[in-house]
């Protein structure tokens, strides 16, 4: 049943690829790399969201990893 108040639903959190960048010390192009060539864009470590570019106002599609990818691509780059 949806109230129709606008009120948010409480997810698993999630993480961007500059989020799991920035705690690990490498570039967000690199743990897209990763993810590609591991194939963990998959619904088992994460879902696809629109969002925001940063430079403009053109909406995107990026993945936001959950936190069985965050450990994943964490654990493959140690």
């Amino acid at each position: 049943m949806q109230s129709g108040l606008g009120i948010p639903v409480q997810t698993d959190r999630h993480f961007s690829a500059t989020d799991i960048a920035n705690e690990i010390g490498v570039s967000a192009q690199k743990i897209g790399r990763v993810a590609n060539k591991y194939n963990l864009k998959t619904d088992e470590f994460g879902e696809w969201r629109l969002t925001k570019a940063a430079n403009n106002s053109k909406q995107l599609e990026a993945f936001f990893y959950n936190d069985q990818g965050r450990r994943k691509i964490i654990e493959i780059l140690r």
